[in-house]
């Protein structure tokens, strides 16, 4: 199915972390001498320019990685956001290495001072291999640096021509005068990302997301998102029911990973149950730009003596008929899937002691 740049930012602002919560606290290593609800501010500032940012790139469509965009297809996953519209990920690198590399300032104006060198250093190798400033052209550079300078960012003490040279500037100090509170956003965020624990890397999961959570804790934790906010980018049916058995399946004792794929910014939500001394895959929601999907284990609907005996006759042979993975646009077969999920988890909980862990990913 063809989609343009102006489908993938449509989808990409569904996305974003709608609000933060008023009781949501930032942790003390993230708070720079602030109060909270400057903090709380600077976080609502950065969505929305996030929100501005993808609405810029949508009506420029026709402008913006015009040959490499021409190639994207979301059903092809090699054919990425990432690889097809680059400027995305680009525009994230540089503001994220502005944000982590620079000293927030607050008074007598909000601004990030930044070293030059520090600019060049790379990042750890699992992000260098896919995000470097030093892969990006000098001329590529230049477009970038034109675009957020004309988006409202100024970068005082960087001589923004056709050449930008790190190595040359000692200091820069980035403002964005129509909003204060950006610069504070744009620091919390960067620093969100960071604290992310085996995602450094993943733009998509958290910078450009707007996703805070990790503020809330010292130390990196693995990153969870929220299902109930990324759903919105779904049917309100599809993304209600995906929420429901997000619900169902974590009160039955059910492991979670909840993860953004890096490259194309799909949702995916693995289940699986401790049971019987080992680990029992349950099933797999994928949520993204072309609808939603299930994928269940089914090599047990062969077994006349469990599953098949305690769900509805039309629903197993509804089952046996389809593929392992499951188009959740029909209501139908929505309530096919989850007399299915509830009956195998009735059967593994029957079968043995089931144990909570960490579903590490």
């Amino acid at each position: 199915m063809k989609k343009d740049l102006a489908d993938v930012c449509t989808y990409l602002k569904t996305i974003v972390v709608p609000h933060t919560p008023e009781n949501f606290t930032v942790a003390e290593p993230f708070r720079h001498g602030l109060p909270n609800d400057e903090l709380l501010l600077g976080i609502a500032s950065f969505r929305s320019f996030l929100y501005r940012f993808f609405n810029v790139l949508a009506a420029n469509k026709d402008k913006v990685d015009v040959q490499s965009g021409a190639k994207f297809d979301p059903v092809n996953t090699a054919d990425s956001i990432h690889k097809c519209f680059p400027f995305i990920s680009e525009i994230a690198l540089i503001l994220f290495l502005i944000g982590t590399r620079g000293k927030l300032r607050t008074k007598p104006q909000a601004e990030l001072v930044v070293s030059g060198k520090d600019m060049l250093i790379p990042l750890p190798p699992k992000t260098e291999r896919f995000y470097s400033l030093g892969k990006i052209s000098s001329k590529r550079e230049f477009e970038l640096f034109r675009f957020l300078t004309g988006f409202g960012f100024s970068f005082d003490g960087l001589e923004v021509s056709e050449r930008i040279d790190f190595s040359k500037t000692e200091t820069f100090a980035v403002r964005y005068e129509r909003d204060n509170s950006l610069i504070i956003g744009l620091k919390l965020l960067a620093e969100a990302q960071e604290n992310i624990q085996f995602e450094y890397h993943k733009f998509a999961s958290v910078f450009l997301r707007g996703d805070f959570y990790s503020l809330a804790n010292a130390t990196q934790e693995i990153h969870d998102i929220n299902c109930s906010e990324f759903v919105k980018s779904q049917h309100p049916e599809v993304g209600e029911w995906v929420v429901e058995m997000d619900k169902l399946l974590s009160a039955k004792c059910c492991d979670v990973a909840r993860e953004v794929n890096n490259f194309t910014s799909n949702g995916h939500f693995t289940y699986t149950l401790w049971a019987g001394r080992q680990y029992t895959p349950i099933c797999r929601i994928d949520v993204g730009m072309l609808g939603s999907a299930l994928t269940l284990k089914k090599d047990r609907l062969a077994d006349q003596n469990n599953i098949l005996c305690q769900i509805p006759e039309t629903a197993a042979n509804a089952l046996k008929k389809t593929s392992r993975t499951f188009s959740l646009d029909d209501p139908t077969e929505r309530i096919l899937l989850k007399q299915w999920i509830e009956a195998e988890l009735s059967f593994l909980l029957q079968r043995g002691a089931v144990t909570k862990r960490r579903y590490q990913y």
